[in-house]
């Protein structure tokens, strides 16, 4: 069933106003949204877009975040050298993939849980995809910083629907949809930061794609439209098209080698650690040309 051919016909009350629909609830017999577009075909399809096997990991560096435990054995010639990890924000700074528990609209999720359905003091019992996510599908690049002839766009600007208008007709269901903005000015707040506008999101969310991914938090901060609820493209891709976002890539050399091989598309993979009960984490996205 296409998005074109599902829509519900009975919209609550607290919606009518905005966004005046219920996106995707419904639509699939569980909660992941539109991680159910990602079928094994659609996994053939972003495989068959690899052309020279050039790999690019695409996550920001994590700096100060760990310490180093030195442990030996007495009188042994083996030194092993461990890691802890300290405790991060990851919605804040790193590259991190949301989960569709990450927002509420109106104390409502996705597929119409309330938030005191999803958690309880363990964390999310509904909407928690961390532990059950592997993305593997072919990505629909485009690069509108490069587009619109800047290194980057201003931190006060939006991508527009025309600015993704072609690259979106090129879309077929279960597509990642790429997006290269250009380097934020500040990597340690989201504010403020270029993202995109709320219409990019509705007609991405009619498009099937299986997620929406970026240099850039996806919302502009602050919004664009404050009229609406804040911060929308948060709100309509997570709470109603249950479209999970991954933020805050480096695109810089993707950009710079799909701009000099006339690329449009590539293969990307995304697989967040295995740790359950969460509605977000640090990923490490992996595209190969």
């Amino acid at each position: 069933m296409t998005y074109e051919t599902h829509q519900s016909d009975l919209i609550p009350e607290a919606l009518r106003d905005w966004p005046g629909h219920t996106g995707n609830w419904g639509r699939w017999p569980n909660d992941r949204g539109t991680l159910n577009l990602l079928t094994p075909e659609v996994t053939l399809r972003g495989v068959l877009a690899v052309q020279t096997g050039e790999v690019f990991p695409c996550a920001r560096p994590i700096l100060n975040q760990g310490s180093l435990i030195r442990l030996e054995g007495p009188g042994s010639d083996v030194g092993a050298i461990s890691d802890r990890i300290n405790a991060y924000e990851p919605h804040i700074g790193p590259t991190h993939m949301d989960g569709l528990g990450h927002m509420f609209y109106k104390r409502l999720g996705f597929n119409g849980h309330t938030i005191d359905e999803v958690f309880d003091e363990n964390g999310a019992r509904k909407l928690d995809m961390m532990g059950d996510v592997g993305i593997v599908t072919r990505g629909v690049f485009v690069d509108v910083a490069r587009r619109r002839g800047v290194d980057r766009l201003r931190d006060d600007d939006c991508v527009y629907v025309e600015d993704i208008a072609e690259a979106a007709d090129r879309v077929q269901p279960g597509d990642a949809f790429v997006v290269r903005l250009g380097p934020r000015s500040n990597l340690a707040a989201v504010d403020p930061s270029a993202g995109f506008h709320v219409d990019c999101l509705e007609l991405l969310g009619g498009k099937d794609i299986s997620v929406l991914v970026s240099d850039s938090p996806s919302d502009r901060f602050p919004t664009a439209t404050p009229e609406l609820p804040a911060p929308p493209i948060h709100v309509l891709a997570e709470v109603f098209y249950g479209m999970p976002l991954v933020h805050d890539l480096n695109l810089e050399a993707v950009g710079e080698a799909c701009a000099a091989q006339e690329r449009q598309d590539f293969l990307i993979v995304v697989a967040p650690p295995n740790i359950h009960g969460t509605v977000g984490q640090i990923v490490q996205p992996v595209i190969v040309l």
